[in-house]
């Protein structure tokens, strides 16, 4: 039999005998993502164009998804530039999404409230909007999977990470 309740955090919950499985639930004020204005987008391998963007030492390359949601979503690679000096302030970002994902080598952050993560290809994780943070350091040859909603996010300087 099963059976679906909300728990105290408010999460779904769905239960089937013994077992448990809870969806997450949250609340993003102003957030809407409006289907009807999203385009076909590909972007080949072969055709691709890193360029610099918010931190000096990495290359973007835009996957075409911001045009085809009209500005709702970024998607992009980044890699690390080769020979480009590191530095990285502690900042947050304002958001509504955002999920990095390594594809190739690893990346370590300090997060406000979590302390040191280091990620290595194939692991992920998800930035709730306006948590501190900076990179503490990045293999040579980084590549990570970013989707961040909206596409013109902003990005501020903090004095440190845990506030």
């Amino acid at each position: 039999m099963r059976e679906s309740f909300q728990d105290s955090a408010g999460s779904q919950v769905f239960a089937t005998g013994n077992r448990r499985r809870h969806t997450a639930s949250f609340a993003v004020t102003g957030f809407k993502l409006n289907m009807k204005h999203q385009r076909f987008a590909v972007n080949h391998v072969a055709d691709a164009a890193f360029e610099r963007g918010l931190r000096p030492f990495f290359e973007y390359r835009d996957l075409g998804i911001t045009q085809a949601t009209s500005g709702q979503v970024v998607a992009h690679v980044i890699r690390a530039v080769p020979g480009a000096g590191f530095s990285s302030q502690p900042h947050l970002h304002r958001t509504q999404f955002q999920l990095v994902y390594v594809l190739k080598g690893w990346i370590e952050f300090e997060y406000e409230g979590q302390g040191v993560v280091r990620l290595v290809a194939g692991d992920s994780v998800h930035q709730p909007s306006g948590i501190r943070h900076r990179e503490l350091g990045h293999s040579d040859d980084i590549e990570l999977l970013e989707v961040v909603m909206p596409a013109d996010f902003k990005t501020e300087l903090v004095d440190t990470v845990q506030p």
